[in-house]
C-alpha cells in the first residue's frame, strides 16, 4: 500500500540495485556502500499526492568530487539537493517530491544515486584489500509530509538553547514566502526554503554559514553568529554595514538583521549598531582578529 511516511534504513532487505553488502551494524549505524555501477537504485510504493519530503544521510565518500557530483532522481526527474549538513566526505540532504513526480501507471517511486565514478576501496584506504569499487556510503532513507517533522532527526543541532528558540521565533513571526534568508547553517533544519543553495557551494558545519558573498544575492534576513569568528563573518559583517542593513533583534548569541523595509516595526526598545547586544558582534570578530595577528607577530620573532 502507498504511503506518505517512510523510513528505510540498510538492515533492511534492499528494494532496488547498485549496493554492496550491509556494514556498520558493530556501530549500531547500518550503511551500504554504492556500486559497483555509478547509478544505485531504491523502489518504493509512496502516496505523492500531496508531494512528500525526502532527507537522506551520506556517512561517507570515496572523494570529496563522487560527492560533489551527486544527484538525485525520482522517477528520472532531479531533484534539488538541500544539504542540512556538509563537509568534505559526507552530508545529510533534503529534497522535496512533488506529485507531479507520482507515475500512474506505475505504483512504485524509483529513486536513483548518480555519481560520476565508484572507485575500489583499497585505492582509498590503503591498509584494505578490499578491492569493491563504491562510491558513497549511505545509512538512512526517509520520506515524511512536507508540514510536518521527520520520523528520524537526522543531525543533532545545538538549538538546545534559550537564544537559538528566541531568534527562531523571532524569525518563524515576520519571515515571508518570497525572502531569503543568510545564516549559520543550522538554521535550514528549520527554514529550508529560504536558504538558497548553490550545487557549487561548499558547505562545512552546521554552525557555518550557507552562502559565500552578500553582494550576489539579496538577501531580507542576515543572521549573526556572534561565537564565529572567522574570516568569512568578517565579510559578511562588513556587507551588511555597506548595505546599510539594519539590526532587528539581538540577544547574547545572535544578531539579526534586516533590510530597512522590513524594520517598520522596530524592536523595542529600538536597535542600533551600537546597542550592546549589536555591537558585540563587531568587537568580537576584531578582537579575535587582532589577537591572531599578535599572535602571528610574536612567532615570527621568535623564529
Amino acid at each position: 500500500k502507498a504511503t506518505n511516511r517512510l523510513t528505510f534504513s540498510f538492515d533492511q532487505a534492499v528494494p532496488g540495485n547498485g549496493w554492496h553488502r550491509l556494514e556498520g551494524l558493530e556501530r549500531n549505524e547500518p550503511f551500504r556502500w554504492t556500486g559497483p555501477p555509478t547509478v544505485s537504485t531504491l523502489d518504493f510504493s509512496l502516496d505523492l499526492h500531496d508531494g512528500l519530503a525526502l532527507e537522506f544521510r551520506i556517512l561517507n565518500s570515496t572523494t570529496p568530487e563522487v560527492l560533489q557530483s551527486l544527484q538525485v532522481k525520482a522517477n528520472g526527474h532531479r531533484l534539488r539537493l538541500i544539504p542540512l549538513y556538509r563537509d568534505e566526505s559526507g552530508a545529510m540532504f533534503r529534497c522535496t517530491l512533488s506529485a507531479s513526480l507520482e507515475n500512474p501507471s506505475n505504483p512504485f517511486t524509483r529513486l536513483s544515486f548518480h555519481i560520476q565514478q565508484t572507485i575500489p576501496f583499497n585505492l582509498i584506504d590503503e591498509t584494505s584489500d578490499d578491492k569493491r569499487p563504491v562510491g558513497l556510503a549511505i545509512s538512512l532513507v526517509q520520506f515524511f509530509p512536507l508540514d510536518s517533522r521527520p520520523t528520524v532527526e537526522m543531525i543533532k543541532v545545538p538549538i538546545d538553547s534559550e537564544p537559538w528558540f528566541e531568534a527562531i521565533a523571532f524569525l518563524k513571526e515576520r519571515i515571508q514566502s518570497d525572502q531569503t534568508l543568510l545564516g549559520p547553517n543550522a538554521f535550514r533544519l528549520v527554514f529550508p526554503d529560504y536558504m538558497p543553495y548553490s550545487e557549487k557551494e561548499n558547505i562545512g558545519t552546521t554552525i557555518d554559514y550557507s552562502g559565500k558573498t552578500l553582494r550576489h544575492q539579496a538577501y531580507d534576513w542576515v543572521i549573526i553568529h556572534k561565537g564565529v569568528n572567522n574570516g568569512y563573518v568578517g565579510w559578511i559583517l562588513l556587507q551588511i554595514l555597506l548595505l546599510r542593513l539594519k539590526p532587528i533583534f539581538a540577544n547574547s548569541v545572535f544578531v539579526i538583521f534586516a533590510k530597512q523595509s522590513l524594520t517598520k516595526q522596530p524592536a523595542s526598545p529600538p536597535l542600533g549598531y551600537f546597542s550592546r547586544n549589536v555591537r558585540s558582534a563587531f568587537t568580537r570578530y576584531l578582537k579575535h582578529q587582532l589577537q591572531k595577528r599578535l599572535k602571528k607577530d610574536d612567532s615570527s620573532e621568535h623564529a
